[in-house]
């Protein structure tokens, strides 16, 4: 993407101004490490920080009523404004029964796809393109 390292990493690492996804009601901070995530459709999912990297790497625990993972971002600079970044995430479902409904209700490939989305417009507006 065509924003500078820093700028990429500052927006992912803040918890605290999220209002900039579309998939989100709101975020609670419970502690430094820990936050929340209400999505727009009633899900809550909790996120434990397990690993950062100022501009190059975070990680985070991640655990709801259907599933608990680990989510990691690397964030790599290409040039003075001009970021790859290679977000994944790995996951366990809790039952066979979520597993199958996962398939239609948590496309997490779709997912992905609107948070990296959001981002990108966020940091437009911010920067002024």
């Amino acid at each position: 993407m065509k924003y500078n390292v820093t700028d990429v990493f500052d927006v992912v690492m803040n918890n605290r101004e999220t209002a900039w996804r579309s998939d989100l009601e709101k975020t609670e901070i419970i502690s430094e490490k820990k936050f929340r995530e209400v999505f727009k459709n009633g899900n809550v999912t909790e996120f434990y920080m397990t690993k950062l990297e100022p501009n190059t790497f975070y990680q985070f625990e991640m655990k709801n009523k259907f599933f608990e993972g680990t989510w990691e971002g690397c964030f790599k600079k290409i040039a003075e404004e001009e970021t790859e970044i290679i977000f994944s995430e790995q996951i366990e479902i809790f039952n066979f029964g979520i597993y199958l409904l996962s398939f239609f209700v948590l496309n997490l490939k779709k997912i992905q796809k609107t948070y990296v989305s959001d981002l990108v417009s966020y940091l437009g507006k911010i920067k002024g393109d």
